[in-house]
């Protein structure tokens, strides 16, 4: 099955290291290859296009999407206007995949499910900048991000349950059928900023029963380039718009659920509102 990436981004350049070179760099080097690369930009449009031309050639494409600037729904919804393969990999500018026959096992595993999300997420050092060069060959970087990142065991002391930015949310990294993709109505576009937009759509799409896996089942992980996001002037507004949503619908989403059923406890990923 054929795949297209779309990775949003915003306010990635910088004079020494953009996270986004390293981000396509671990797209490029896949066994499996992607049919096409589309970047959606929420800003610095022409900088990005100039930047991803001069390092890559033409083989990633630039999408101005500064019409709703860091508007992650948007950037990701217009990304996906543009693909044409069966199945649509979205991953964060700042995400680097952690090793090369990732998209093969995609390729294989999309065969059987709607989507796939969930891989391991190897948090790097806060200052991951200064010990990346992008001299350095890809096997490098990697070996340099395995000593210089962590793999959190978060579990919550009180109830035992895996904490769940353990792992990578749908728009983090994250694969999905372009037809239920549409078909479940994309990213909502009402949220701004930051958080709450992958919950949502992960909502959506087990409400509706479809197919999931996690990729941390099939032993797949990325590093998380970490770098300091502002996410206060969104995230209680944004918070506000899902539980609102949730009522509305008549139902609870346990997010821990979704990357880890509890059979002991009672939850399933959705439950009806009492």
């Amino acid at each position: 099955m054929d795949i297209d990436i779309v990775i949003a981004t915003a306010d990635n350049i910088s004079t020494k290291n953009s996270s986004i070179y390293y981000t396509v760099r671990s797209i490029l080097t896949q066994e499996y290859p992607p049919k096409q690369i589309f970047v959606s930009a929420n800003s610095e449009y022409e900088d990005m296009k100039s930047f991803l031309k001069e390092n890559f050639g033409d083989f990633v494409i630039t999408i101005d999407a500064g019409a709703k600037s860091h508007n992650i729904s948007f950037a990701r919804n217009l990304g996906a206007k543009h693909c044409t393969s069966d199945i649509i990999v979205f991953i964060d500018d700042d995400v680097v995949i952690g090793k090369d026959e990732v998209f093969s096992q995609i390729s294989y595993k999309m065969q059987f499910q709607d989507f796939y999300c969930g891989a391991k997420r190897h948090w790097a050092h806060p200052y991951w900048d200064k010990y990346l060069d992008k001299t350095y060959s890809l096997n490098h970087i990697r070996s340099i991000l395995a000593v210089r990142s962590f793999l959190p065991v978060s579990i919550d002391r009180f109830s035992g349950r895996q904490y769940f930015h353990d792992f990578s949310f749908i728009g983090n990294f994250g694969a999905i059928r372009r037809e239920v993709f549409l078909e479940v109505g994309e990213f909502d576009e009402v949220y701004e900023g930051w958080t709450y937009q992958d919950n949502d759509l992960m909502m959506r799409l087990c409400a509706r029963d479809f197919r999931y896996q996690l990729m941390a089942s099939d032993s797949i992980f990325v590093y998380h380039l970490s770098h300091n996001v502002d996410k206060s002037a969104s995230v209680m507004r944004n918070k506000e718009i899902y539980e609102k949503k949730l009522k509305s619908l008549g139902i609870n989403f346990h997010l821990n659920h979704f990357f880890g059923v509890f059979d002991d406890d009672g939850y399933a990923v959705i439950s009806k509102i009492v």
